[in-house]
Order: structure tokens, then sequence, then C-alpha cells
């Protein structure tokens, strides 16, 4: 009989807690992705590899913090649909959507950028500054960055003004 009463009590006391919590969950609002996933929880996958906040800790994979958040969900588009090489990334960018990514390429866009730690031959720097110098610095420059049109508005008025001047000399 005690055995009867003690497990009517524990399913009285289930039926009623679930009843209670029903119009809460209600009113609970929905998650923005359906996994529910955060961006700091999804970006805290890449941290494997990548360092905690996108700050890689070794030459062998770049940082990812303080990267232009378009040019990231550009890349990470890029290798999910197979436009962009890659030895794994290709992979792993096939496991999110383009929300997800979005969130992760707005997430890494407001961490501050940290070099990762390598040795560095002075030679090769100077080599590579120059190889930017030609090919990259019109649209990319501070760091890596893509400009801003207004910037690169500018920019392209100033070296037209400073081409010109070279030209009337």
């Amino acid at each position: 009989m005690a055995k009867q009463a003690i497990k009517l009590s524990l399913l009285s006391g289930a039926a009623a807690l679930s009843l209670s919590a029903t119009p809460f969950a209600a009113d609970a609002p929905a998650p923005a992705l359906i996994s529910g996933a955060s961006a700091r929880m999804l970006s805290e996958t890449c941290a494997g590899c990548h360092g905690t906040d996108g700050a890689s800790g070794g030459p062998a994979t770049p940082s990812i913090g303080g990267v232009n958040g378009e040019y990231f969900i550009e890349l990470m588009k890029g290798y999910k649909n197979d436009e962009v090489y890659g030895t794994i990334m290709n992979r792993i960018a096939k496991g999110y959507s383009d929300e997800e990514i979005s969130l992760m390429g707005t997430f890494f866009a407001g961490k501050k950028f940290k070099p990762a730690k390598q040795k560095i031959d002075e030679g090769l720097v100077k080599t590579g500054l120059k190889l930017h110098d030609k090919y990259c610095e019109k649209c990319h420059s501070e760091g890596g960055k893509i400009l801003e049109e207004e910037k690169r508005r500018r920019r392209f008025q100033g070296r037209a003004t400073r081409d010109s001047e070279k030209d009337e000399e």
C-alpha cells in the first residue's frame, strides 16, 4: 500500500510540474537558429585550429579574429561551394548554414587581430611588401582588411592626383 502511495504521489507531482511549465515554454522566444547556437558557440568550434577568438597560436593556421566580416563570409561560402581550394575547410564549411556563417563572420570581425607567432625572414618580408604594393594595395591595406568603398574611392582619387602631378613635372 505504501509503494502505491509513493508511486501515485510521484506521478501526480510530475504531472503538475509538466502542466505548470507549459505556459512558460510557450512564452519563451524561439531560438534564432534551429540549432539554437549563438555566434560565440558557433565560433568556438573554430578554436581547435584557429585559436580562442580566432587568434592562432602558430604559423600553420591563420588567425581569423579581426578579419573583415564580409571577407570571412565570402571565403567560407567559397569553401562550402568548392569555389575556393582548401585542404579541410571545404568539408568543415559544408556543415554550416549561410546564416551560421554570417553569425561567425560578425563574431570574428568584432575581435582584435592577433598575428600568429612565427619566425620572420626579413628578406621575404621585403619581397612580400613589393608584391603587395604591385598587386594588392589597390584593394587591400590596413593589415589586409578590405577597404570600405569610400576609403577606396579616396585612395584612388589621391593616386590620380599624385599621378597627374607627376605627369606635369
